[in-house]
């Protein structure tokens, strides 16, 4: 009996040993559902769990959700100490930059959640938030490795007016994006309009997977003007799209969406097809169309069959290569600029002319005067809009066609409207001159009275 005695005690003892660490494991899994291994903070569920039960729909609460950029692509550089080291740093960062109350979560990688609770709105100052901004940016070492993080910050409320304590979250991302779209250490408190935005956006990419089966996107043309001459000596196609519930759409408003979601490339093919089968009409019809220039993505310029499908479509419509021009923007050089080169070099060699678009605005070199084979480079309406009143936007468009010219490269300037800055530019020998002066965009029917014209004066 005592033997038996024995092992049903030692059974007993390992029943009760693996009885606890079924406990033990069950509790660290919920511990790991709740909070966060390495910053010891809250997550997402136990925040979505208080504004849900905890918080009274009438009380007055604020909500940040701070995101670093690029932290998944540093902390992914590290092991699990630096790893913690660099999270726990910069949440004593956010701890210190707001000296009161308040409840820290853990919502993803980089991206950190603040609840105040009976906070009032009209307490939540900008000099708050951009302390937060202030502190994150400051450099961090981690393992004798010095990081630079920026941030940004969306914003929600609950009170009477601002929504129930349930959709903070929701509101606050939503805030997050406003303020990620206005560029690095940037805040935005939540508006109702926010939620248009975005229905509106998901709509209009709905839409816009249709909108060339269902015949919506149509080509406006504008005259390129010589200076000197006052005569045409282009055009550039600018595509735009017929919604029907949000009407004539300009390609700031869809085009950007389009390369996000790779729709630019079916487009892109379209535009140049439709454009090149309309010059061959306008041949055809007894008129002598000047070159026309159509705006060229990052994406499109990287396809590898880009250069065979477009002398493909320039074949198939009879046009010669010296009808079209392509107008790429500067940040296309920076990325595989190698690969681009080449691809340009071979669209030149063709009779193909190339043209930089909007030069100035994105990594502004004018070392890609000498880098690059192009043609042409089009000073961004930017500089050109205050040229007659600002001294120094004038001195910066003189010098670009000044440097130009040298180097043997001619220049457009694009959105000249008034008769001062036509001046300012024709006294420094600018080459192209296009805008609304000369005219707006217009569809091809339009424009064909413009083609018989021997001179084209412009407004008066």
């Amino acid at each position: 009996m005592d033997a038996i005695s024995t092992r049903l005690e030692k059974h007993r003892q390992i029943t009760r040993r693996y009885k606890a660490e079924i406990e033990q494991t069950r509790h660290r899994l919920e511990i790991s559902k709740t909070y966060d291994d390495v910053t010891g903070l809250p997550k997402r569920t136990v925040l979505k769990k208080i504004l849900t039960s905890d918080i009274a729909e009438d009380s007055h609460n604020t909500l940040f959700i701070i995101k670093l950029n690029r932290y998944k692509r540093v902390a992914d550089i590290f092991d699990k100490d630096d790893h913690q080291t660099l999270s726990r740093e910069l949440i004593r960062r956010i701890d210190k930059s707001v000296r009161r109350k308040k409840e820290i979560f853990f919502l993803d990688e980089g991206e950190f959640g603040i609840l105040f609770r009976d906070f009032p709105a009209k307490k939540v100052t900008s000099k708050m938030t951009k302390n937060v901004l202030s502190r994150i940016r400051k450099p961090i070492t981690v393992n004798s490795n010095e990081l630079n993080f920026t941030a940004c910050v969306g914003i929600a409320m609950t009170d009477s007016e601002n929504g129930r304590p349930v959709d903070m979250i929701t509101n606050a991302e939503l805030a997050l994006n406003a303020a990620e779209e206005n560029g690095f250490n940037t805040f935005s408190i939540y508006r109702e309009a926010f939620k248009k935005n975005i229905i509106d956006r998901i709509n209009l990419e709905s839409g816009l997977h249709k909108a060339l089966e269902r015949n919506e996107l149509t080509i406006f043309y504008q005259p390129k003007i010589d200076s000197k001459s006052r005569r045409i000596i282009g055009l550039e196609a600018l595509i735009r799209w017929q919604n029907a519930n949000y009407g004539l759409l300009s390609p700031t408003q869809f085009i950007p969406m389009a390369e996000e979601n790779g729709l630019i490339i079916p487009i892109g093919e379209w535009l140049l097809e439709s454009v090149c089968h309309q010059i061959n009409r306008w041949k055809n019809a007894g008129f002598t169309p000047p070159p026309v220039a159509v705006n060229i993505s990052a994406l499109q310029i990287e396809q590898k069959n880009f250069v065979n499908m477009l002398a493909s479509t320039l074949k198939k419509n009879r046009i010669t290569n010296d009808l079209l021009e392509l107008e790429l923007t500067e940040s296309i050089l920076i990325s595989n600029s190698a690969q681009t080169s080449k691809k340009l070099a071979k669209l030149r060699d063709s009779g193909i002319k190339v043209a930089i678009d909007d030069f100035g605005t994105g990594y502004s070199s004018l070392s890609y005067l000498t880098n690059f084979p192009f043609d042409k480079i089009k000073i961004d309406q930017s500089f050109i809009r205050d040229i007659s009143t600002d001294k120094a936007a004038a001195a910066l468009a003189t010098s670009i066609i000044s440097m130009a010219h040298k180097l043997g490269v001619s220049v457009i300037a694009e959105g000249v409207e008034t008769e001062a800055q036509l001046q300012l530019l024709e006294e420094n020998n600018c080459d192209e001159i296009q805008g609304f002066y000369f005219g707006r965009p217009v569809p091809a029917e339009e424009i064909e009275p413009l083609l018989e014209s021997v001179n084209f004066k412009g407004r008066s």
